[in-house]
């Protein structure tokens, strides 16, 4: 049997009200995200609980900044227009 994949929890494991309250959206949103797809990762605690690490937030939140930061270039450049 292989080790198991070392996970980093000293940041912390949030249900689904205090990880939404951390990323600064509602539950509900985040509900909406997780059954859709999108949104950070979670993982099951139990059957009917969800936990959200504290690190794979904040992972997630840098590539929404990211991704924001370079739409804002795309759209200041110009390249959003199509040429016909």
């Amino acid at each position: 049997m292989s080790p198991a994949k070392s996970l980093d929890v000293s940041g912390g494991v949030l249900d689904t009200n205090a990880a939404a309250e951390y990323i600064a959206v509602t539950a509900g949103t985040l509900r909406y995200w997780r059954s859709t797809g999108q949104g950070p990762a979670s993982f099951k605690l139990g059957p009917r609980k969800v936990g959200y690490l504290r690190s794979e937030l904040d992972r997630w939140l840098r590539a929404q900044i990211v991704e924001g930061e370079v739409a804002a270039r795309v759209r200041a450049n110009g390249k959003t227009k199509h040429k016909r």
